[in-house]
């Protein structure tokens, strides 16, 4: 018997059914995709956050400071100024070095900015990029944000580091080590820039003020790259490790768990959420510059996420990040 074929009504009517099958698919495909990422991202900063808690084990407690670990400069030579070393570049390269984890967990599996790659050809023994390549305690070639070089960072405009870490400058180094306390942030998704308008925080709709000079800087902070890692336009969403190595899944960049008593707002309510982003003033919540230049930003204790891969140092002591903080 000869087989009959299909009629046009019949293929056009099955191109339907598939299409209205690719709707509903197509959309859950994409959100379990987001799904998958966020949670490998999740992953890989408590992967770090473990690496740091692993190093404290052996050193009081304490988290990596390459300043204090480099202070021959034998990796690194900036002089008498040795607190220039002690950003999120030097302290994920040493933790590499030593075996911790792959260059590829420093990397989001959610990144959105093309500027920022794994380092493929990591140097585990004597980096040609150190000053004393045989006693070296870290390969300097490593790069974290992109834009300018730095300290031995290789001279192209991508870097290799995706997440922002906590300011452990002033005050806030306290915090540098394993307090097992719940609420401080140490590691994440890197946030936007904010102002405070009223009573709440918004994306700030002019140019990060003091930023690295990173030719992929948006104006606003609306078209920012790190929007995009896990959200959308309107909001920050993101993953944050805590101090007790657990990790958290925010929608919003003040989380509603980090309450912060700025004792002297005005009127009653004198409890906040304390922007993960911003460096505010421990008693007014008002912002200070992301320089850390504002007087008395360095005695500020509430939480303060960034990625940085410079500063201002007087010795030992990094003062601030001027000019040295990522936005894209």
């Amino acid at each position: 018997m000869k087989a009959r074929a299909f009629t046009l009504i019949e293929l056009l009517f099955l191109l339907l059914i598939l299409g209205l099958f690719g709707g509903v698919l197509l959309p859950s495909w994409g959100r379990a995709r987001a799904l998958e990422r966020s949670i490998k991202d999740g992953a890989y900063i408590r992967g770090i956050h473990q690496s740091l808690i692993m190093f404290s084990q052996k050193n009081n407690d304490l988290y990596p400071l390459p300043s204090v670990l480099d202070k021959n400069n034998a990796t690194v030579d900036v002089g008498s100024e040795t607190g220039l070393k002690d950003n999120p570049k030097n302290v994920v390269s040493l933790l590499i070095y030593n075996g911790f984890f792959e260059p590829r967990l420093t990397v989001s599996a959610a990144e959105s900015n093309a500027d920022i790659v794994v380092d493929s050809d990591y140097s585990y023994s004597e980096p040609k990029s150190a000053k004393d390549p045989k006693k070296a305690l870290w390969d300097p070639s490593y790069k974290g944000p992109p834009g300018p070089a730095g300290q031995g960072a290789r001279d192209e405009e991508k870097g290799n580091l995706s997440y922002a870490m906590s300011v452990f400058i002033g005050a806030r180094r306290k915090a540098w080590s394993y307090t097992f306390i719940a609420s401080e942030a140490m590691i994440g998704n890197r946030g936007p820039w904010y102002e405070l308008v009223g009573d709440a925080w918004r994306l700030s709709e002019g140019k990060p003020a003091d930023a690295l000079a990173y030719e992929g800087t948006v104006f606003s902070a609306t078209a920012s790259h790190t929007l995009l890692i896990h959200g959308k336009r309107t909001a920050w969403e993101g993953n944050v490790v805590f101090n007790d190595n657990h990790v958290e899944y925010q929608g919003q960049p003040d989380p509603a768990r980090n309450p912060w008593t700025f004792k002297d707002l005005a009127g009653p309510n004198k409890v906040r959420l304390d922007n993960l982003f911003v460096s505010e003033d421990d008693d007014l919540r008002t912002a200070d510059a992301d320089s850390l230049a504002t007087p008395g930003a360095l005695t500020r204790k509430n939480n303060y996420l960034r990625l940085w891969q410079g500063g201002t140092a007087k010795g030992a002591d990094l003062l601030d990040l001027k000019g040295a903080w990522f936005a894209d």
